[in-house]
C-alpha cells in the first residue's frame, strides 16, 4: 500500500463532506451535488478539510464526488462548458485538500459513478463512462494526488470498465464498493463474483463505503476469504441508507460508533474512515482509540 510515512497503525480516512455541508445548511442540490460548493463555498470546504486533519485523518479525500463532465451535462450545461466547468471545479477541489494538508497526510482523488450512487440501473454505459472518467484520471494525474479513489462503485460492470480505464495509471488505485447486503453488490452481482475478478487487476487497496455498518461487518468476512492485499471499510453513520441527496435522518450515537470502531479494528484493516452522516469527531473517535 502506498504511504509516506510508515505506519504501524490501519491509516484513517477522512469522513463525509456532503452531509457536513448539508448540516451547516448548505444547498447542494443533484445532479452536482457537494461539488458545487467548490465554487460558492470553498472557504467552508477548506475548513472541513482542515477540521478532518485536526481529527487525526491521514488521507484527505478530494471534494469531487460529483465533479464529472457527465454530471455538468445532466445540470444543462452544454458539451464544452460541461468539460471545462469540470477540469476547473476538480482542479479546484484538489487545491482545496492540499492546502490543508499539515504534514505527511495524502490526497485521495474522489471519484463517483457516473449517474446515481444508490441506482446502478442508471448506468449510461461505456461510452459516457470513458467520457467523463479518461479526462478526469488525466487531471488527476497532472495534480499530483497520491491516490486515485473509485468510490461508491455498485454496478459490476462499470467497475470492470474503471479497472480497465486505469491499467496503465501511474498512481495508486484504491476502489470502494455499496452493497445490497453482505452478499451482494448494489446491482445484485454476487459479492465473491465481483472480488474474484478484481484479483487480477491493478486496485492496490479494496474498501467498502456507504453501507451500514452492520452490513460492513458481515460483508468484511466475504471480502477476507476472496481478497489477500490491502481493505479497509468506511461505514456510514446512518442507521439505514442515505437519501438519494445524501441526507440522513438518524445517525448512531457515539457510544455505538466506538463499540464498531473497535469491532473494524479487530479485524486488522489497512484503511479506516466514516462515510454519511460523519463529522470530524468521528474520526476524531477513531484516532483516540487506535492511538489508546
Amino acid at each position: 500500500m502506498n504511504n509516506r510515512t510508515t505506519s504501524d497503525h490501519p491509516l484513517i480516512l477522512d469522513g463525509a463532506m456532503g452531509t457536513e455541508l448539508l448540516r451547516m445548511g448548505i444547498d447542494i442540490p443533484l445532479p452536482l451535488w457537494s461539488a458545487i460548493a467548490n465554487e460558492t463555498h470553498s472557504d467552508i470546504v477548506y475548513k472541513i478539510h482542515q477540521k478532518y486533519i485536526k481529527a487525526g485523518a491521514d488521507i484527505l479525500t478530494t471534494n469531487s464526488f460529483r465533479t464529472t463532465p457527465y454530471a455538468y451535462q445532466k445540470a444543462g450545461f452544454s458539451k464544452n462548458d460541461a468539460f471545462m466547468k469540470s477540469k476547473n471545479n476538480l482542479k479546484k477541489a484538489v487545491s482545496l485538500a492540499k492546502k490543508a494538508v499539515l504534514g505527511n497526510e495524502l490526497i485521495a482523488g474522489s471519484i463517483a459513478p457516473i449517474d446515481e450512487c444508490y441506482s446502478p440501473e442508471l448506468f449510461p454505459g461505456e461510452t459516457q463512462f470513458k467520457y467523463s472518467i479518461e479526462p478526469i484520471l488525466n487531471w488527476f494525474q497532472e495534480s499530483d494526488v497520491d491516490i486515485i479513489l473509485f468510490e461508491t462503485m455498485g454496478n459490476a460492470q462499470e467497475i470492470s470498465y474503471a479497472v480497465e480505464l486505469t491499467k496503465n495509471c501511474d498512481v495508486p488505485i484504491w476502489l470502494s464498493l455499496i452493497l445490497e447486503d453482505e452478499s451482494y453488490l448494489l446491482d445484485g452481482t454476487p459479492l465473491n463474483e465481483v472480488l474474484e475478478n478484481l484479483t487480477t487487476g491493478n486496485v492496490e487497496v479494496l474498501l467498502f463505503n456507504c453501507n451500514t455498518i452492520q452490513v460492513a461487518m458481515k460483508a468484511i468476512q466475504t471480502l477476507k476469504q476472496h481478497w489477500d492485499r490491502s481493505w479497509g471499510v468506511y461505514p456510514n453513520l446512518g442507521f439505514t441508507n442515505p437519501e438519494p441527496d445524501g441526507r440522513i435522518e438518524r445517525i448512531i450515537s457515539d457510544e455505538k460508533w466506538k463499540f464498531h470502531v473497535q469491532e473494524i479494528l479487530r479485524e486488522k484493516p489497512d484503511v479506516i474512515g466514516a462515510c454519511c452522516g460523519s463529522t470530524p469527531e468521528h474520526i476524531k473517535i477513531i484516532n483516540e482509540i487506535i492511538h489508546s
